[in-house]
């Protein structure tokens, strides 16, 4: 059981990463999916969306629905 808990907080690592490496700039949960696909990352987008929201919990991501339609954004901070 160990060994899950820290896989994910490697995957949890690498999403903080990725998001402060944006700056202020928003992403989708799906760009953020295929990023990490096209990087050989194997972080899948049910993944994504778990991790998004233990951070928007901890307050280190904000989320941003533009209209409701497309989904919302993320920022990290």
């Amino acid at each position: 059981m160990k060994r899950s808990a820290s896989y994910h907080t490697k995957q949890r690592e690498t999403i903080i990463s990725y998001l402060s490496s944006l700056g202020s700039a928003h992403i989708t949960a799906g760009s953020m999916a295929e990023y990490f696909n096209e990087q050989g990352i194997s972080i899948g987008l049910t993944t994504v969306y778990r991790q998004l929201n233990k951070l928007i919990q901890k307050g280190l991501v904000r989320k941003f629905s533009v209209d409701g339609i497309n989904g919302a954004c993320y920022q990290y901070g």
